[in-house]
C-alpha cells in the first residue's frame, strides 16, 4: 500500500528504510499514546486512536518536493521507487491531493497552494509537535477516512513510515565534532534531524561505541547517537554543514567535504577569525560559506563526552545580507532544536564583534595564564586589554566592517561580566601544548594592519611573544 507517496509494508515484513526511532515518538515528548510501540511497527488498539482534523494537517504537515530531496542516509529521497506517487492508493485524484500523478511525490496539505501557503506560516512550531500532529493527520488517510470538519477518530498502524517521509528533516554535518560542534551537533540530533558528525582518534572511536553525551549545565545530562565518521566520502550531498575545525585546518577539511557539498549546502563556518569564509568559497565554489559565531562555552572533557558550561547561542547569515531559503531552513533547525540563534544580513559585523573581543581576551589570558578575572584586577594587565581592544576597533572601522561608534566601551563592558575564572581557547591550546590558532587571530590582524595602514603595536607584541608556541609541543 502506498500512502502518501510511501509504500508501507505489508504485514509481516519488517520496515527498515524508513523506520524511525521510538524515542522520535515517546509520550514525555508530546506523542499521543501507543506511539512507542507503534514506532516499532506494533499494531494499535482501541485505545490508540489519533483526533484527524484538516485544520491540523494544513498546520503542521510541511511542503517538500520530494524529487527535489537529496538522498538521505536511509534512502529516502530522488530514485527511490517507494516514492513513486500512486494516485489509485491515494483514493482519488492526485492532482487534485495537491500531489504529482506521475513521478516522484509531492508531500503537499489538503487543501493544495492555500493550504501550502498556511504551511509555511506556521512552520516554526517546535518539531516534537510537527512530528505529533503530521503523524496523527496521517492516521485518518491509512485507515481511509479523510479529515474532516472537526475530525475523526482513526486508527495508529504504522504511522510512523509515513511520518518519515512527511517531516521535512535536515542532513547536517558536522566538521569537527569538539566543544562548539559537539554541542550544536548533539542538539540537533537530540531534536530529530540527521546528523552526521566528523570527528578523529579516541573521541570518534567513543562515539561510535557509547554515542555522545553533553553534560549541560542548562539541559543535563543526556546521550545522543548520530552516525561518527572520520571522512564523509560516499555519503551524498547534504544540507548544511556546520564548520567548526581550528582555523588552521580549515583547507584540508574543506577539501575534504567536496563530496557532500551540492549547490544548495550551507557551509557554516563557527570559527575563530574573520577570513575562513574566504578560503572555504576559494575551495569549493565562491557563495557556498555563510559567516557564523558560536557564543558558548563547551569543551571535550574526554572522548565522547561534551561539558557544558553555559550560553548556546549561534548568529549567523549569508556574507551578502541575503536571507536566504537555505538559511531559512537552518535556521528552522535551529529553532527546533531549541538553540538560540540569530539570522542576521550583517553577518560580518557580527564575525569583526567577537574578533575583536576573542583577540583580546584570548591574547590577555594566554600571554598572562592568568584567567579574565585576574586580568580585570590587575590594572596593567586591564589597561593592556582594553588597548587591544582599541587597535582592533581601528582595524575594524578601516576594514569596513560596520562596527559601531562605541565597540571598544561595549566590548570592554562585555568583557566585565565574563565569569573571573574563564581562560580563552587559545590559553588552553597552549597549556596543553597544542597548536595555536594565533595566525587567524593576532597574525591577521597584523597583516591587515600593515596592508591598511593601522598600526598594531599591542596586538603585535602578543603575536611576536606567543609565535615561538604556535607550532605546539613547547
Amino acid at each position: 500500500m502506498i500512502v502518501a507517496g510511501v509504500e508501507l509494508p505489508r504485514d509481516g515484513e519488517a520496515d527498515t528504510a524508513h523506520d524511525l526511532d521510538a524515542g522520535d515518538h515517546r509520550r514525555e515528548r508530546g506523542g499521543p499514546p501507543g506511539a512507542e510501540r507503534l514506532a516499532h511497527g506494533e499494531a494499535s488498539r482501541d485505545g490508540d486512536a489519533a483526533r484527524v482534523d484538516d485544520r491540523v494537517l494544513a498546520r503542521v504537515v510541511e511542503v517538500e518536493p520530494v524529487g527535489e530531496r537529496r538522498v538521505r542516509e536511509d534512502g529516502v529521497g530522488r530514485g527511490d521507487p517507494h516514492l513513486a506517487a500512486d494516485h489509485r492508493a491515494l483514493g482519488g485524484s492526485a492532482e487534485a491531493l495537491g500531489r504529482l500523478a506521475h513521478g516522484p511525490a509531492e508531500v503537499v496539505p489538503r487543501g493544495g497552494e492555500a493550504a501550502a501557503e498556511r504551511v509555511e506560516r506556521q512552520q516554526r512550531r517546535p518539531r516534537e509537535d510537527r512530528r505529533r500532529y503530521v503523524v496523527r493527520a496521517q492516521a485518518g488517510d491509512e485507515a481511509g477516512e479523510a479529515p474532516g470538519d472537526g475530525g475523526r477518530r482513526a486508527p495508529f498502524e504504522r504511522c510512523h513510515v509515513v511520518a518519515q517521509c512527511i517531516i521535512r528533516t535536515m542532513h547536517i554535518v558536522v566538521m569537527g565534532a569538539g566543544g562548539v560542534g559537539g554541542f550544536f551537533g548533539a542538539k540537533l540530533a537530540k531534536s530529530g534531524e540527521a546528523v552526521t558528525l566528523v570527528a578523529r582518534g579516541e573521541h570518534l572511536a567513543a562515539i561510535r561505541r557509547d554515542g555522545l553525551t553533553v553534560r549541560s549545565a542548562v539541559d543535563g545530562e543526556y546521550v545522543v547517537r548520530p552516525r561518527a565518521v572520520e571522512e564523509v566520502t560516499g555519503l551524498p550531498p547534504v544540507d548544511a554543514v556546520l564548520f567548526c575545525v581550528k582555523s588552521f585546518d580549515t583547507e584540508r577539511a574543506a577539501a575534504q567535504l567536496r563530496p557532500v557539498i551540492g549547490p544548495e549546502t550551507a557551509v557554516v563556518s563557527l570559527q575563530n577569525g574573520v577570513d575562513n569564509e574566504d578560503t572555504i568559497d576559494a575551495i569549493l565554489g565562491a557563495g557556498t560559506a555563510l559567516g557564523g559565531v558560536a557564543q558558548v562555552f563547551a569543551l571535550i572533557d574526554r572522548p565522547g563526552v561534551i561539558v557544558h558550561h553555559f550560553a548556546g547561542r549561534i548568529i549567523f547569515g549569508e556574507l551578502d545580507g541575503r536571507r536566504s531559503p537555505r538559511a531559512e531552513r537552518l535556521l528552522r533547525a535551529f529553532e527546533g532544536a531549541g538553540i538560540a540563534v540569530e539570522l542576521t544580513t550583517s553577518v560580518r559585523r557580527a564575525l569583526w564583534e567577537k574578533y575583536v573581543l576573542i583577540c583580546a581576551v584570548a591574547g590577555t589570558t594566554a600571554l598572562t595564564r592568568c584567567p579574565i578575572g585576574v586580568i580585570r584586577d590587575t590594572p596593567p594587565a586591564w589597561a593592556m586589554f582594553r588597548r587591544l581592544v582599541e587597535e582592533m576597533a581601528a582595524l575594524g572601522a578601516a576594514a569596513r566592517a560596520g562596527l559601531a561608534a562605541d565597540v571598544v566601551d561595549q566590548t570592554v563592558k562585555l568583557a566585565a561580566g565574563i565569569a573571573p575564572g574563564n581562560f580563552s581557547s587559545l590559553y588552553q591550546d597552549l597549556r596543553q601544548g597544542k597548536r595555536l590558532e594565533l595566525e587567524a587571530l593576532h597574525g591577521h590582524a597584523v597583516r591587515l594592519g600593515e596592508r591598511l595602514g593601522v598600526p598594531v603595536p599591542t596586538v603585535f607584541a602578543v603575536y611576536a611573544a606567543l609565535a615561538p608556541h604556535a607550532a605546539g609541543g613547547r
